[in-house]
C-alpha cells in the first residue's frame, strides 16, 4: 500500500508542555490521607465514560497487594500477574498476587473480580480504602488495571469514587508497516505496551510489500528478505501481545505488492498487451499464482492464532488500466461468460482465498481501493474491509455496508503517519475526527473499528525508531480518546495536552533514548528571524533551522532535557563554521561546565568524558558576531548505549549488545537496531590520551553479509570535540587503517558519512 500521497503538506509533531488546565486536579502527595473528592473525574486517556465522586480516596502503599477473587482465578490470574509486573515498573515495588474473597482484601489492596451485566470490554472501578475492579470478562478487568496505572502515574493516591467505563468502538487498531521499515523487537514490544496502556486492542502487522517479505517462510524461502523476522520472533511478539489483551492480525499482501514474488518467479508478473509491466502484480490468469497464494495461506493461517487474516488486496491494478490485459478478459469470459471482465478475475480470486481463510475458522480482511461497482462477481460479504481512501468510482462506505461488509475506518488523511511525509495532526484528530468520518468527506454507520497506521518509506530509515515513537505519541492519544468513544474531557486539543503529559508513557516502556524520553525544549536569548525559531533545532529536520542576525557575546542557545541524566554526546549542525562559541553543560541551569570550544566548526559531535549528569546543554557565543547565525540541529545524547569503553548513537538490536564488538570474538557481533544515519557513530574511549597506530573494523555476518557501513570515516580526538580524520572508506566490510605517524588520542570513532537502508553488524572494533 502506498502511504505517501505526495501532495500532502509536511508536518512535524512535537510533544508539547502546557500549563495544567482546570480539568486536571493537582497531584496529591504520596499517602492515604483523606481529601475532598473532586467533582470532575480523575485524568485517564481515554476518559472515563461515567464518574461518580466518593468520599474516601484509595492509597497505594508498600503493603498493597493484588487480590484475585477466588471464584475467578482461572480467568484473572494472567491479568493479575501482568498488572503486578506493570506496577513494579511504575512504582519500583514488588506487589504480591494472592487469591481470596472480597472480605480478605485489606486497606491499600486492589481486588479483581468478575460479574455479569457489563459489556465484554467494560469495567467498573470503585476507589475507596480498597480499590475494586469488576468486569464481565478478563478484558474488562485488564482495561480497569490500565486506568489504575494511569491514575497512579502522577500520584500514589486515587480520588474516592466509582468509574463505569466501556468502549463504543469494538476494534481499536494500530497498523505497523514492517515491510518498508525493519523495527527492533524492543520497539515493537514498546508499541504493544503503549497500545495496552491506551486500551487499543488490535495490532495489524503489514509483513510484506514490494520492498520486503519480512517473515520466515518454509514454503517459499525464495521470497524472504535477508533482513527478516524469524517465526520464533513473531511467535514471541504475538504471545507478548496476548498477555496485553491485544489481538494480532497478520497481513500478507496479495495479489499486488508482490515484487519479491515476481522477481523470484518472473512468469507470474502481470503484463499488458504492449509488454508493459504492472509492478508487483500477480497475473491471476495463471494457475501458478493460485498455487503460490495457497502455499502462503496454508503456511501462515495456522501459524497465527488470531481470528482474522489480512490479504491486503490493494493497488493490484488501477481501474484506468484494468482493460489493458486481454489475458484477464479471456480468463473471465472462459470462467463466467460474456458479461465477465478482467476485474471479476480479482474478485473471484478474493472469494477463492476467502474460502481457504474460512476453512481455518478465520475471517479475511482487505483494503478498499480495488472495490468498484458494476461487476459480475460479488465479493463475499463476510470479508471485512479496511477503508483507507476514496476516489471517484470507488464503492462508498455506505455501499460497502449495504453489501454486508463490516468496515474499519483507516482514513489516511487523518490517521496516517509516514516518516517525513505524512505526520498526522493530533489536534485535528481530537477536535475534528469521528469514527464515522471516512475519506472523501463521507460518513457511514455502523463502523466496526478504526485504525491508526504507521507506514514506512522508501528509502527506509528517514526517521529512526525514537522519532517515529515521538511523532506518533500525541496522535495516538487523541486517536484512542476518539476510538474509545467516551465524552471528550475538554473541548480543545491544547487543553488535552495537559492530560497527555500527566498520563505519560506506559510502564515498562523501554525506548532507546532514555533517560530523556521527550523532545527537548530549545530556547535562546538571541533575536531570531521570523519563521526560524529556536524550536527548529529540535524538530528532527536538517532542512529547518534557527536563524539569528548578529548575535552578541554571551548570547546562548539552550536545551532543557527535562531531567538530569548521564550525558554521552552533543551534536550541533550549523550553516557555516562558528566564529566563536563554546559548548557547556549544567545540572541546575545555574552552574555551567565547559564541554569544549567549537570555534571554526560547522558540524560538531562532541563526546563527553565520563558521562557526567546534565539536564541543560547550551551553545554560548563568545564574541560579537557581525553576520547571521544559522543552526539546523542541536542534540544531546545520553550515555545509554555503551559497553565499557565503547559507545554508540545506535541502539542495540535484541541479543546483540555493544560488548560483542570488543570481546575479541569475531563470532559475536553488535547489531545496530536501526538503519544508520549520517553522523551516527561508534566510539572507543581509551581513558587517557595514548599513541594510536592501527584501527581495525570487521563488519557483516554470514546471515546478513550486506549489514556493514557502506560509507564511513575513522577519526581520532584528544578531547572528544575536535576530530582528525584517519581516512574515509566505501563498501569495505573489513578495514585495517594506519593512523598518521605520531597520532595521540583518547577517542577513536567510526562516523557514518552517508545514511543507508541496511543495518550494521560490527564483529570487532579495536585500537592499537
Amino acid at each position: 500500500m502506498h502511504p505517501i500521497p505526495r501532495s500532502r503538506p509536511l508536518r512535524l509533531l512535537c510533544l508539547l508542555a502546557l500549563a495544567v488546565t482546570p480539568w486536571l486536579a493537582a497531584p496529591s502527595a504520596t499517602g492515604t490521607a483523606a481529601a475532598a473528592a473532586p467533582a470532575s473525574p480523575p485524568v485517564t486517556i481515554p476518559a472515563f465514560a461515567q464518574w461518580s465522586a466518593g468520599s474516601t480516596p484509595y492509597g497505594f502503599t508498600a503493603r498493597s497487594r493484588i487480590v484475585v477473587d477466588s471464584a475467578a482465578t482461572r480467568h484473572l490470574n494472567g491479568t493479575a500477574r501482568q498488572f503486578a509486573a506493570d506496577l513494579r515498573e511504575l512504582t519500583g515495588r514488588t506487589v504480591t498476587v494472592t487469591a481470596g474473597p472480597r472480605s480478605s482484601a485489606r486497606k491499600g489492596d486492589i481486588f479483581l473480580t468478575l460479574a455479569s451485566g457489563r459489556p465484554a470490554e467494560g469495567y467498573q472501578l470503585d476507589s475507596s480504602r480498597v480499590l475494586t475492579i469488576t468486569g464481565s470478562t478478563s478484558d474488562g478487568v485488564f482495561y480497569g488495571t490500565r486506568s489504575v496505572l494511569q491514575l497512579l502515574h502522577p500520584s500514589r493516591t486515587i480520588p474516592g469514587g466509582t468509574a463505569t467505563d466501556a468502549p463504543v468502538t469494538a476494534e481499536r487498531s494500530l497498523m505497523i508497516d514492517m515491510a518498508r521499515e525493519f523495527y527492533s523487537m524492543s520497539w515493537l514490544k514498546d508499541r504493544v505496551r503503549e497500545m495496552a496502556y491506551l486500551k487499543l486492542n488490535t495490532l495489524h502487522l503489514h509483513l510484506t510489500d514490494d520492498q520486503n517479505f519480512r517473515i520466515e517462510s518454509d514454503s517459499h524461502p525464495e521470497l524472504v528478505s535477508a533482513q527478516h523476522y524469524s517465526k520464533a520472533q513473531i511467535r514471541n511478539l504475538v504471545k507478548f501481545a496476548a498477555r496485553h489483551h491485544i489481538d494480532v492480525i497478520p497481513e500478507i499482501d496479495l495479489p499486488g505488492h508482490m515484487s519479491r514474488a515476481t522477481a523470484a518467479h518472473p512468469e507470474l508478473q502481470l503484463k499488458a498487451a504492449d509488454g508493459t509491466v504492472e509492478k508487483g502484480a500477480l497475473d491471476l490468469s495463471k494457475p501458478a499464482a493460485y498455487d503460490l497464494t495457497r502455499d502462503l495461506l496454508e503456511e501462515y493461517l495456522p501459524f497465527f492464532p488470531g481470528k482474522d487474516f489480512h490479504l491486503g488486496a490493494d493497488e493490484w491494478v488501477p481501474e484506468s488500466r484494468i482493460g489493458n490485459f486481454p489475458q484477464l478478459d479471456a480468463y473471465a469470459t472462459a470462467h463466467w461468460g460474456q458479461g465477465a471482465k478482467a476485474r471479476d478475475v480479482m474478485y473471484a480470486y478474493l472469494d477463492w482465498a476467502d474460502e481457504i481463510v474460512r476453512s481455518h475458522g478465520k475471517t479475511m480482511r482487505i483494503w478498499n481501493d480495488q472495490l468498484f461497482p458494476g461487476y459480475q462477481i460479488a465479493l463475499d460479504s463476510q470479508i471485512i474491509v479496511d477503508h483507507w481512501t476514496h476516489k471517484t468510482g470507488f464503492k462508498t462506505p455506505q455501499e460497502l455496508l449495504a453489501d454486508g461488509h463490516k468496515l474499519v475506518n483507516s482514513n489516511w488523511q487523518k490517521l496516517y503517519y509516514s516518516p517525513l511525509y505524512i505526520h498526522s495532526d493530533p489536534a485535528a484528530i481530537y477536535e475534528k475526527f469521528t469514527v464515522s468520518s471516512f475519506m472523501g468527506d463521507q460518513t457511514a454507520t455502523p463502523v466496526s473499528g478504526t485504525q491508526y497506521s504507521i507506514w514506512g518509506e522508501v528509502p527506509a530509515g528517514l526517521e529512526n525508531e525514537n522519532q517515529i515513537a515521538y511523532g506518533t505519541h500525541n496522535s495516538l492519544r487523541s486517536f484512542t480518546q476518539l476510538a474509545w468513544g467516551s465524552q471528550k474531557p475538554v473541548a480543545t486539543y491544547d487543553e488535552f495536552v495537559a492530560a497527555i503529559n500527566q498520563v505519560g508513557w506506559a510502564p515498562g516502556y523501554a525506548g532507546t533514548d532514555q533517560p530523556w524520553d521527550g523532545v527537548p525544549k530549545a530556547t535562546t536569548t538571541m533575536t531570531t528571524d521570523p519563521g526560524h525559531p529556536a524550536s527548529n533545532v529540535v524538530d528532527g529536520r536538517i532542512g529547518t533551522s534557527m536563524r539569528a542576525s548578529a548575535p552578541s557575546s554571551g548570547s546562548v542557545l539552550k536545551l532543557d532535557l527535562g531531567k538530569p541524566g548521564p550525558l554521552g554526546a552533543v551534536t550541533l549542525r550549523a550553516g557555516a563554521p562558528l566564529d566563536c562559541a563554546v559548548l557547556e553543560r549544567s545540572v541546575d541551569g545555574k552552574t555551567w561546565t565547559g564541554i569544549g570550544t567549537v570555534t571554526g566548526q560547522s558540524l560538531v559531535q562532541a563526546l563527553v568524558p565520563d558521562s557526567p549528569q546534565a539536564r541543560y546543554v547550551r551553545l554560548r557565543i563568545t564574541c560579537n558576531k557581525a553576520g547571521a547565525l544559522s543552526i539546523a540541529e542541536f542534540r544531546a545524547t545520553p550515555q545509554g548505549s555503551a559497553a565499557g569503553a565503547l559507545s554508540s548513537s545506535l541502539p542495540a538490536y535484541d541479543g546483540h549488545p555493544l560488548a560483542n564488538a570488543v570481546d575479541s570474538d569475531p563470532a559475536t557481533f553488535f547489531w545496530g537496531g536501526r538503519s544508520p544515519e549520517q553522523d551516527d557513530y561508534l566510539a572507543i574511549d581509551l581513558g587517557t590520551a595514548k599513541p594510536v597506530s592501527t584501527v581495525k573494523l570487521l563488519m557483516g555476518v554470514p546471515s546478513a553479509p550486506t549489514d556493514y557501513l557502506a560509507h564511513f570515516a575513522l577519526e581520532t580526538s584528544s578531547d572528544g570535540v575536535t576530530w582528525q580524520q584517519i581516512g574515509e572508506y566505501t563498501d569495505q566490510s573489513e578495514v585495517q587503517a594506519t593512523a598518521p605517524a605520531g597520532t595521540t588520542a583518547r577517542y577513536v570513532r567510526c562516523r557514518v558519512t552517508a545514511g543507508q537502508g541496511s543495518w550494521m553488524a560490527l564483529r570487532e572494533f579495536s585500537v592499537q
